[in-house]
């Protein structure tokens, strides 16, 4: 997908100005789908295209050198991506989530890695792939306050999620009307705490 403005951030104050204007667009203020970056920032996924998550992490991943040369000052952290760790030339989805499957220390060809691997794939869907690689949070709400949010995992690359982003969460949740934001929010702390001791208790033989 070629890049748009859906990759300038804006600031939580500015996307709330535009989030009002949407008054008369009802399915703009029902559907919201947002990246909130380590600072805070925001990516707006719909905005000026309807472009959904997957498609700016298409955007991103599809165009990543051009991106990552053209990312000055707008903190989008593609210079922290596993990408670079290990090299990675030719880039996809399936590239980034072949590199952050080998960065928990998980091999794909060990068959005693079998249970892991299926989990890490479930765990780093298309769409949350920025998430855990770049440690930027997912926000969507699909009605009249049904948020959902992914949170970066740790044991994946060393991403966790900012007291920035927690503070974007809460306050464009309260401007969508959302509800048990804090209960949301360690909902999802469980499970990725869940995932993280069984990549830990790997046993270190096993490991590469």
């Amino acid at each position: 997908m070629d890049i748009t403005t859906n990759l300038v951030p804006v600031t939580a104050t500015q996307y709330a100005k535009r989030y009002e204007s949407y008054s008369y667009f009802e399915d703009s203020r029902r559907h919201v789908s947002l990246y909130i970056l380590p600072n805070g920032d925001i990516l707006d996924c719909r905005f000026p295209k309807d472009v959904k998550h997957i498609g700016i992490t298409d955007m991103i991943y599809g165009n990543f050198a051009k991106v990552r040369e053209l990312d000055k000052q707008n903190e989008l952290r593609l210079d922290t991506s596993a990408l670079n760790k290990y090299n990675v030339k030719e880039i996809s989805l399936k590239s980034v989530q072949d590199a952050l499957i080998r960065n928990t220390g998980v091999c794909a060809r060990n068959p005693q890695h079998s249970k892991e691997v299926l989990m890490l794939h479930e765990f780093l869907s298309d769409d949350d792939l920025l998430v855990h690689d770049l440690g930027y949070v997912k926000f969507l709400i699909m009605g009249r306050g049904d948020l959902h949010i992914t949170l970066p995992n740790r044991s994946i690359n060393g991403k966790y999620a900012k007291g920035m982003q927690l503070d974007t969460i809460k306050d464009i949740a309260s401007l969508c009307g959302a509800h048990n934001v804090e209960d949301i929010i360690e909902e999802q702390r469980r499970e990725s705490a869940r995932v993280s001791r069984i990549l830990e208790n790997l046993a270190p033989e096993l490991k590469r």
